[in-house]
Parts: C-alpha cells; sequence; structure tokens
C-alpha cells in the first residue's frame, strides 16, 4: 500500500470516528429534551395532609389512551410524555372518593394540577327480598303447646 493510500484510509477511519461522534452527541440530546407535556401536582386529603401511594391517570379523551403515576412519599405525582389534548384526570386511593378533573394539554407545557380526595363513608347496604310465596305456606316459627301435650 502506498503512502498517498494509508493516508486516504486513516482520514476516511478518522471522518468516520467523528461522524459517529456527532450523532451520538445529537441522540444524547435529543433524549434529554422532554417529549410532551407534563402534567404534575400533589394529592391532598381535605384537611391538606398529603397522601403518599395514590395513584394518577390521565386518559386523553380523543384517542382513549392513559399513562398512569404513583404519588411518591410527599404526595406529588409528574406525568410526561402526554400529547396535545384534553385529558380526564382521576386521582384514587383506597378510603376515598376518587377525583376527576379535566385539563387540556399544549405542546411542551407543564400544568400543574392539584387533587383533593375526600375520605369515603362506610356504607353498607342490605336489601331484604320477598318471593312470590304465599304468607299462608309460610311455617310458624312459634308453635303454643298445650298442657295436656306436656302430661301425655
Amino acid at each position: 500500500m502506498t503512502t498517498d493510500a494509508r493516508y486516504l484510509n486513516s482520514s476516511c477511519t478518522v471522518w468516520k470516528v467523528v461522524l459517529l461522534l456527532i450523532v451520538t452527541a445529537q441522540a444524547f440530546t435529543l433524549a434529554g429534551q422532554p417529549q410532551g407535556a407534563m402534567l404534575q401536582g400533589s394529592i391532598q386529603d381535605e384537611s391538606g395532609g398529603v397522601l403518599p401511594g395514590a395513584i394518577v391517570t390521565a386518559t386523553n379523551q380523543q384517542t382513549g389512551r392513559s399513562r398512569s403515576a404513583v404519588g411518591d412519599a410527599r404526595g406529588n405525582y409528574q406525568i410526561s410524555g402526554l400529547d396535545t389534548g384534553e385529558y380526564e384526570l382521576l386521582g384514587v386511593l383506597p378510603g376515598f372518593r376518587g377525583q376527576s378533573v379535566r385539563v387540556t394539554t399544549s405542546g411542551l407545557d407543564v400544568t400543574n394540577v392539584d387533587i383533593v380526595l375526600v375520605i369515603a363513608p362506610i356504607a353498607e347496604t342490605v336489601t331484604v327480598m320477598r318471593t312470590g310465596q304465599e304468607l299462608s305456606a309460610v311455617p310458624q316459627s312459634v308453635a303454643v303447646v298445650q298442657r295436656d301435650d306436656i302430661e301425655y
């Protein structure tokens, strides 16, 4: 191989490495940028206490697609990568009534939406239904015993 061929071959290799570094740097730059809108906020009870572990789900009203997040130890949640559109934001936690909020996202906006959950009342419902049985066909639960029957 001549000196010119070696120089040309090593020069191509250098350009390949430079091109690879540029493409890699752009990939890392794009990966670090936010993709879509973000919803964030806190989940609290009606007295202002934080509720860690609550699940918040954002459902796109046009597409039906949803994304969820779980509240952290401070009761904060964050849902990112949302398309532009109208969302129903639902916060749930066992022992509390679910709270639903409508919110519209656009572009790369960050929207703060706090959710307040109310303690669910403890209620029990008992339903008693009577079938079509005649009252005379129902056996008596109390019987009268006569004195003669006892002595016998």
